[in-house]
Parts: C-alpha cells; structure tokens; sequence
C-alpha cells in the first residue's frame, strides 16, 4: 500500500474537504483509494471497499447547497505521483 498525507495547512481552509486537519491517502494495489485518520479507514473512490463512508468526515459545501467540498484534487496527487491512473 502507497501512501503520503496531506493537511488543510498544505491544500489551503478553503479548499480542504474534511473535519480532520490531515489525513494519509492511501492507494493499495487494485487502486482503491482510503483516507486514513488515526486508525479509521474512509473509502475515496468507488473502488475502495474496506473502509467507512466517507461522508462521515466529508464538509458541505457552504456555496452550494447539499453538495461536497470537491476531492478531485486528491485524486490528481494520486495520478501525479504514479498511484493512480
């Protein structure tokens, strides 16, 4: 399993999606993508199974109605670093 962390220090307050300051992104080898915090484990994209729902620690957008502060951007560092296709 790959992993790096990331912080709302580094992405930016508003950017950051998560009621946690930092989170490990993990990308395993069928390219399962979790969010690690402490020893609880969020599934990212619809390949990771393991985990629990991320909507547990995943902000509202305060723009937009009912939608999520996006997370794109962590699935471009997975790419940018090789992880991911």
């Amino acid at each position: 399993m790959n992993e790096f962390t990331i912080t709302k220090t580094e992405i930016g307050v508003d950017r950051w999606p998560f009621t946690v300051d930092e989170v490990a992104v993990q990308v395993d080898d069928i390219q399962a993508i979790y969010a690690k915090v402490g020893k609880w484990v969020y599934n990212l994209n619809g390949v990771a199974k393991k985990g629990m729902p991320l909507e547990n620690i995943w902000l509202d957008d305060p723009g937009i109605p009912g939608a999520k502060i996006p997370i794109g951007f962590i699935f471009k560092m997975c790419r940018d670093r090789g992880l991911a296709p």
